[in-house]
């Protein structure tokens, strides 16, 4: 397999990508956006503002993304690495149809990045994608990675040389600056956390763990060896598609399932599952992007009338996880360790991710909350208070895309703690007011920044709709 950048990603950007080529979605016009949804205390103490960086890494990556998605060995390269997930029985039928739709996609599309230097407020879009949902999705991990981490770095010089408070010391800012030049000193450093907190996450469970940090992680290259490391010290799996392919661990490892944008791609969830079913049956359901127990409800009589094969799990990422995991439980009319659904005779199982932590995994051990399948990342990469100051928490998310009728529809997320605005943003700065206007549906379906980067760390932000 060829070594595309493009494709150092998450696997479940390509498992969606795959979804929404059979379903003939790829070329949907999509909007998405990275943002912040609140200022993390480990970064700004302050609380009210983050200093952007990543415009030029992203720019970069973009450049090389559109060369690398029109080379002919692409296409065989994503087929490779997402045919061994594929359960459908018809596997033979779905590579042809594959290879027919592949060359219908697009590869024009267009996106907006904030200038470096500017400053960040909670909601407001740094980083914006207009085009077929295809690229969007499968860049989401890469852009997340590029800005996630440098913007912290960035934070912090900003507060220390204009004497503010940041709680870290000259030899702590050594080593996460470090970390983000790739300095060796400080890799083998933070090498040394990452096995002892590896180790710490597998002792906490014996439930199967899978890693998935690669989004948040301070670079790219901790992230390949947060990946690495976790395979080595008895993790059961991975969703850093780029750590196999420059091969540091084996194929095998590497897996991942829908996220929530894929539920937020169509205009009803039952779509969502019976689109995801038809390529990739008993496998994994997520259940949370609007109400878990109606999602729980929906599926268990999806199955029970046929619509669906039985999933293998269904995965929760929304707390409070342990109600949660317990009212699905209850749904599936199973025991509180696992589930058999009546029809199928298909075990039914919690999986459940969403800022695991050690602490989180030895108490739902102790409680005996259900689950037999867990996804760890954050929490494992930022483990250790100094690195934690790396991690700005930014988010990638649908806002919109164009129904069948032409429609704009604007998704609204609303799984706990997990809300956005919809709706691609014109965000524009009124330097004599000291007031950023977001518009959030604009009546020309203009979106973009203008003067960002004079906005101010004490500017008032407003949310409108045209």
């Amino acid at each position: 397999m060829k070594n595309f950048q493009t494709l150092h990603t998450d696997f479940y950007q390509i498992s969606m990508a795959m979804a929404y080529i059979m379903d003939n979605r790829a070329n949907v016009n999509t909007g998405f956006e990275g943002f912040i949804r609140h200022i993390k205390t480990a970064v700004n103490p302050n609380e009210d503002f983050y200093i952007f960086d990543g415009e030029t890494e992203i720019k970069a990556f973009i450049k090389l993304m559109r060369v690398e998605i029109k080379d002919p060995q692409f296409k065989e390269t994503f087929w490779k690495l997402i045919e061994p997930k594929i359960t459908a029985p018809n596997k033979n039928q779905i590579r042809k149809d594959f290879d027919i739709k592949w060359e219908d996609i697009e590869t024009d599309f267009e996106f907006t990045v904030v200038p470096n230097g500017t400053v960040v407020l909670p909601k407001v879009p740094v980083f914006q994608y207009k085009g077929p949902k295809i690229w969007g999705q499968i860049i989401e991990t890469i852009v997340t990675n590029i800005y996630n981490g440098r913007t912290g770095l960035a934070t912090i010089k900003y507060l220390r040389d204009n004497g503010m408070t940041c709680y870290i010391g000259d030899e702590e800012f050594d080593f996460i600056n470090g970390i983000m030049n790739n300095e060796t000193d400080a890799i083998i450093k933070y090498e040394k956390i990452l096995r002892k907190t590896a180790k710490k996450f597998r002792k906490s469970t014996d439930k199967i763990l899978l890693e998935a940090s690669y989004r948040r992680s301070p670079s790219k290259e901790t992230a390949d060896m947060a990946t690495t490391i976790a395979i080595q010290n008895g993790w059961n799996g991975t969703s850093n598609v780029g750590a196999f392919l420059q091969g540091f661990i084996s194929q095998d490892t590497i897996g991942g399932t829908m996220a929530h944008a894929f539920v937020m791609s169509y205009e009803n969830e039952r779509d969502a599952f019976i689109a995801w079913d038809r390529i990739f049956p008993a496998t994994t359901m997520l259940i949370d992007t609007y109400d878990v127990v109606n999602a729980a409800t929906m599926i268990k009589q999806m199955v029970d009338d046929g619509e669906i094969t039985s999933p293998t799990d269904v995965r929760i990422d929304s707390d409070p996880l342990d109600v949660y995991s317990k009212q699905v439980d209850e749904i599936f009319n199973g025991t509180m360790v696992s589930r058999v659904d009546n029809v199928t005779g298909q075990r039914v199982d919690n999986f459940i991710s969403g800022d695991m932590s050690v602490e989180k995994f030895e108490k739902f051990e102790f409680d005996g909350i259900p689950f037999t399948k867990a996804m760890a990342g954050t929490k494992y990469v930022y483990d250790n208070m100094i690195v934690e100051k790396l991690n700005s928490g930014f988010v990638y998310k649908i806002v919109e895309y164009v129904n069948e009728a032409g429609e704009i529809i604007r998704p609204l997320k609303r799984a706990t703690s997990k809300s956005n605005y919809p709706g691609l943003k014109q965000c524009s700065y009124n330097e004599v007011k000291n007031v950023l206007t977001v518009w959030c549906i604009t009546q020309d379906g203009q979106f973009g920044f203008n003067a960002m980067d004079k906005v101010r760390p004490d500017t008032k932000v407003e949310f409108k709709s045209a």
